[in-house]
């Protein structure tokens, strides 16, 4: 595993959860949404991808962890796993062509019919921090 795809993947996620912590506990509605990945739960990604999947599966399990022992002061912490995305870096060459199917890259690994969004339709269902 490459340690850029760990920090980027995991660590960050880790770093930032426990800087703000104090303040979701301090929150009437303290919560914390991780975005993760299918990858996470895939089987047969593509070689560039295993640690990318490794790394979701593991902020999955930290989310789960803190979910428990943060339920107590009253701080919700929860994952979403959302499917492909048309992310410009990974999908250029179809997305560029306007072509909303699945790419063959994608189809080589995706359960059968998956819906791949685009960044706009996702944007807005999650708030940074």
């Amino acid at each position: 595993m490459q340690q850029e795809t760990f920090n980027a993947d995991f660590v960050q996620h880790v770093h930032l959860f426990e800087r703000a912590l104090p303040m979701l506990e301090e929150s009437d509605a303290g919560a914390a949404v991780f975005i993760a990945s299918i990858a996470s739960v895939l089987t047969q990604l593509p070689p560039q991808e295993l640690a990318y999947g490794t790394m979701k599966a593991a902020l999955i399990n930290y989310v789960g962890q803190m979910s428990v022992q943060n339920a107590k002061n009253g701080v919700r912490v929860n994952a979403v796993s959302p499917g492909p995305t048309a992310a410009r870096q990974a999908c250029q060459p179809w997305v560029a062509s306007g072509r909303r199917k699945r790419s063959p890259k994608l189809s080589s690994f995706l359960p059968v019919r998956p819906r791949v969004t685009s960044q706009a339709q996702t944007s807005g269902s999650t708030a940074p921090l």
